[in-house]
């Protein structure tokens, strides 16, 4: 019953990652409608980081992995020491910048 509470809950996260990476990432660097700030412009991966990559890590590598674990329960915690979460460190890293330029930018993202 855990393992699937945990796998509902990946899939909620991934769903939500690729709401940021498909939704606002894709309108802010493509939607030519919206009027950008001039400064803002070559500084919008900048305001999500590394999003995509760690969209991609949950989407293609953790979840599968995670779903297997129903047929096979005791690879559960290997996942969480042999999977690479580095992409949460460049994130956190960024997270400073991210958010001086989103304070810069507030009603732009608002």
């Amino acid at each position: 019953h855990n393992i699937v509470e945990l796998i509902e809950t990946e899939k909620e996260y991934v769903k939500d990652l690729a709401l940021i990476v498909e939704g606002y990432m894709n309108v802010i660097e493509n939607d030519k409608d919206i009027k950008k700030p001039t400064g803002l412009t070559g500084r919008e991966r900048v305001v999500f980081g590394n999003v995509q990559r760690i969209f991609e890590f949950h989407r293609d590598t953790f979840l599968p992995q995670l779903e297997q674990c129903i047929e096979n329960p005791d690879t559960l915690g290997r996942l969480f020491t042999t999977n690479r979460f580095s992409p949460y460190v460049k994130y956190c890293e960024n997270k400073p910048r991210s958010e001086y330029i989103v304070a810069e930018y507030h009603d732009y993202f608002e």
